[in-house]
């Protein structure tokens, strides 16, 4: 399965994003990558 997300850039610095799949669920990281690595454990814990 491949995931996909939505992400944006906040003022006081980093990002914020969200997977599609799950568009209540929002994380954050102080860099793209992780960002993604956030997402990525959060769709590990909603599986179970």
């Amino acid at each position: 399965m491949q995931l996909s997300y939505t992400c944006w850039e906040v003022k006081e610095g980093g990002y914020i994003g969200f997977l599609n799949q799950y568009p209540d669920y929002w994380t954050q990281g102080d860099s793209i990558g992780e960002l993604e690595k956030m997402l990525v454990s959060l769709y590990c814990g909603t599986r179970w």
